[in-house]
């Protein structure tokens, strides 16, 4: 199995978790926070336009002026430079703060996103801006390790929300005994995004998501 990078065992480390507390591990990108709408604007204002045809950003990010496909070392260098300077205009998905705050009496969450260890602290800040103010782990690659090693710390269950079916399908893999939400904000994804059939549900809405997250976790 993959092993754990440093750097994420050293946040993961760091965290004061309840052993006894159930647990919520979520995706911020389309989970918590709209990423891809927030993306949208910065590629507007670089002259690039998102054309989803399918699951992928590279080959859907075009110049805008005649509709080419931007190449892959464009598109990365586009995402980078919206990681580090834009990670501030994200809006949150709605309901989402709502109910994790519902939630939070009982059960204890965590936010494990792929966000460059460098702008880690930026996206606490506007989850925390948007009344998400939750433990944020950037984590690397596949997100089965980090879940394994946070799950462990607890007696509780785990439960893990993301958009990616990879993700959940490494989490189930790494953490068995974890349960999956598979959710999905964006309306535009929702017809390109595989489905994930290890996840116990496929939800995305907030409203309906919540009492799902408390019978997996409470009973």
């Amino acid at each position: 199995m993959t092993s754990l990078p440093s750097a994420v065992s050293n946040q993961i480390e760091s965290l004061q978790i309840d052993s006894t507390k159930p647990m919520l591990l979520c995706d911020a990108d389309e989970v918590l926070l709209q990423f891809l709408r927030g993306l949208e604007v910065h590629l507007n204002n670089e002259g690039y336009l998102l054309d989803l045809v399918s699951f992928s950003l590279f080959g859907n990010i075009k110049h805008a002026d005649n509709g080419t496909a931007a190449s892959r070392e464009d598109v990365s260098s586009l995402i980078d430079g919206f990681f580090a300077g834009h990670m501030h205009t994200l809006e949150p998905v709605s309901g989402a703060a709502e109910s994790l705050a519902a939630l939070t009496p009982d059960i204890q969450i965590i936010v494990l996103t792929n966000t460059p260890q460098p702008q880690r602290q930026a996206r606490a800040q506007i989850l925390a801006k948007h009344g998400m103010a939750y433990p944020v782990i950037a984590n690397q690659g596949l997100k089965g390790p980090a879940a394994k090693a946070l799950a462990a710390q607890t007696s509780g269950p785990t439960l893990f929300m993301d958009d990616i079916p990879h993700n959940i399908d490494s989490v189930l893999e790494h953490a068995p005994r974890a349960k999956a939400i598979h959710f999905v904000a964006d309306e535009r994804l929702r017809p390109l995004i595989p489905a994930a059939p290890a996840a116990l549900h496929r939800v995305d809405e907030w409203h309906l998501a919540e009492p799902l997250i408390r019978k997996a976790l409470l009973g």
